[in-house]
Order: structure tokens, then sequence, then C-alpha cells
């Protein structure tokens, strides 16, 4: 069993707050060459823009080799469009990191508004990494305009079971967001149980096609129970129906005031999607955008 921490906690200018909650994870198998990330955007909205931040950190004492992959929330087939600069030395999509040593790679945000997720891994399957997620929202662009808020994404393991808190008041605005993530080649299916103080209140199921992406608000998933509560506090129990259905959560809370509009990071889902089941190793079909990576030798992003 593995309990992720708080992790990023800021408040924006627009009155916008959100917090990287906690959640356990039974079941983890996976080491920590590979670590995902369950939720990315990036690019431009109604004049607006979204920048996502990723560092990684190489705790060995030689250097490494990293690879990335992004993965569209429409088509997880797809590349998401962002590029990334960093301040390692790149080749396609792989990035170096020296020993003990930490990488930087931002997006550029020039895109149309995209979300989806990402994952990282050491080539050789050998080194541990470490790292975390950003992104954050500007009015305009990144150079000229304002930083309304900025939300953290620690890595998340691939597990059989979460257990993540929900709280919810519709009368601030309060609610709290997750995204769920299946890592694997075939298609798998989870339960979601939403618990209160005293006892389970409602259950949901959740189907994700192969790299598939659900992201939404817990109110939205639970929308007889959480839809106008208040003061709800509670829990939301994601188990895998069978022992081979593993996948990876992050949950965030979202405070709102009065003077801030909602923020469009998460998109709408449809459970009844689904994909053929595809053999093992890549789904990839295309090649990833030209220049995916970039060094920082490369023009400013703006």
């Amino acid at each position: 069993m593995r309990s992720k921490g708080f992790f990023l906690f800021t408040v924006g200018a627009l009155g916008l707050v959100f917090l990287l909650m906690s959640s356990v994870a039974w079941g983890q198998t996976d080491p920590y060459w590979r670590l995902w990330y369950p939720q990315v955007v990036n690019g431009v909205s109604g004049g607006n823009t979204y920048v996502t931040t990723l560092v990684v950190s190489n705790p060995s004492s030689i250097g490494i080799e990293v690879a990335l992959e992004d993965h569209d929330h429409n088509n997880p087939d797809n590349w998401m469009q962002a590029t990334y600069t960093s301040n390692c030395q790149v080749d396609g999509t792989n990035f170096y990191i020296s020993a003990f040593a930490t990488c930087r790679l931002d997006t550029d945000g020039r895109v149309a508004f995209e979300s989806g997720w990402l994952e990282i891994y050491e080539v050789q399957n050998t080194h541990n990494l470490g790292g975390y997620l950003t992104y954050t929202y500007y009015q305009g662009n990144p150079l000229t305009g304002i930083p309304v808020f900025t939300v953290g994404v620690s890595p998340t393991p691939a597990c059989g079971r979460f257990s993540v808190p929900v709280l919810r008041d519709s009368s601030n605005l309060e609610d709290t967001a997750f995204a769920v993530v299946n890592p694997n080649t075939y298609q798998v299916n989870i339960r979601a149980d939403l618990y209160s103080t005293t006892g389970l209140v409602d259950t949901r199921p959740i189907s994700l096609y192969p790299k598939g992406h659900v992201a939404q608000f817990m109110s939205e998933l639970f929308p007889g129970a959480l839809g106008s509560a208040t003061k709800f506090v509670g829990n939301v129990l994601f188990s895998g129906l069978s022992s081979n259905d593993s996948a990876v959560v992050t949950v965030l809370l979202q405070r709102q005031s009065q003077y801030g509009g909602a923020t469009a990071t998460l998109q709408d889902v449809s459970y009844s999607k689904t994909a053929s089941v595809s053999a093992a190793g890549s789904l990839r079909t295309t090649p990833p955008p030209a220049g995916k990576l970039v060094s920082t030798a490369a023009s400013p992003l703006f």
C-alpha cells in the first residue's frame, strides 16, 4: 500500500485554489523507472494560455536517457500537439539527465487548448526517476500575461485499487476533480464507490479503453449525490473489476470564488467509448510532431 501526500497549494489571482490531495493505493507493482502523470493541459483557450512544466530528477550516479510520451485525451493513439523546451540534451522524444541532475521541460502553449496525460520512463528500465508536473493558467500568454493559478500533478503508480478523498460544497463552489488513466494495452473496467461518513452512497462504472483517459469533477461522476451537496466529506474507492484491471488515478480539489470563472481543464467523458484490445506493445501508429523536444538553444517560446 502506498500513500500519496499533499503536493501543491496555489491561490490564483481570480480566487481559484487547487490542491493535490492525498490518495492511498493498493497493489502497486511498477518500479520508479516509469512514472505516469494522469492530467496534462496545454494551449490557448479564449485568448488565455495553459502551459505545463515537467521537472525530472536523476538520483543515480550515472547519466540516464529518459523517454517521454504524451497522449491526447480524445485519441490516446495520437500525440498531443505540445512541444517541450528543455534545459537538457534531447534526441527525438528522449532527453538525457546527468548524474544527480535535474531536467526541466516546458510546453510552448501555442496550439489550441488540449488535454491528456503523460508518461516518462528510463530507457534501460533499471534506474529510478523522480519529479513532478505542474500546469499554469495565464491571462494572455506566459511572457506578458498574468498567472491566475497553478495546479500540481504528482506521479502516480498503476494499481488495482485507489482510495481518494472527496470534498464538495456547492454553496462556496468547492468541488473535487479527478483524472484516471489506463496505462495498459487492453481495456480495463473500474468501479467507483462513493462513501460518506455513514457508508456507501453511490456507485458508478468506468470503462477505459487502452491508454484511455477520463477527467471529471466528482459532482459530474455522482450528480445525484454531489450535484448540489453542501459540506460533503467522504471518499471514493476506485477498484479494478479483475486482477488485471490496474489504472492510474490523481485527484485535485478546486475552490472557486464568485469572481473566478470555471477552468476548462477537464473535458467531457463518455463511459460507453471503447476500443478493440491491442496486442502487447505500443499503440502508436503515428510519429510525434516534428521537434517534439527542443533544447534551450532554440528560439524563445513567445
